[in-house]
């Protein structure tokens, strides 16, 4: 950070005064500043999560995010040093380490649009829908069947 190096060789200098010098508030500064530290807090925390799901990962190689999480839990429980990490933060870990990558979401299918009555052949004079139900017993279909002019 500049601030930081100027401060170096200029001990004197205020953050407020070099805010006021540069042209920009005193408080963006300071927060620069305290962020800063936080995110180097929250880049090691970090790092030892990654670790501690990549020895289990790696100690056992068939687990999921679910059985992962599973056994970090029973070892915090043991050695009570352990933070909150729920399954979502395990799942992503894996997919950050490339150990396990989260499954794609299924994606919807899309619906048929109806033909429109321009392509519909000549001399039609119904439109007919049909819908597949599987029941218990058997399967059911449902139709809906309309006249053109309606």
């Amino acid at each position: 950070m500049l601030y930081e190096e100027l401060l170096r060789d200029q001990p004197q200098l205020s953050l407020a005064r070099f805010a006021r010098e540069a042209g920009v508030p005193a408080w963006t500064l300071r927060d620069a500043r305290q962020q800063i530290l936080r995110q180097q807090e929250r880049d090691i925390e970090q790092q030892r999560v990654l670790e501690q799901v990549r020895t289990v990962a790696l100690a056992h190689p068939t687990y999921g995010y679910r059985r992962v999480h599973q056994v970090l839990r029973l070892a915090a429980s043991e050695l009570s040093t352990f933070g909150l990490l729920g399954q979502h933060m395990v799942r992503l870990a894996l997919g950050a380490l490339d150990l396990n990558p989260p499954l794609p979401r299924k994606s919807r299918k899309k619906a048929v649009s109806a033909a429109p009555e321009t392509l519909w052949p000549a001399g039609r004079r119904i439109q007919m829908d049909a819908t597949r139900f599987t029941l218990a017993d058997g399967v059911c279909w449902a139709y809906l069947v309309q006249g053109v002019d309606t």
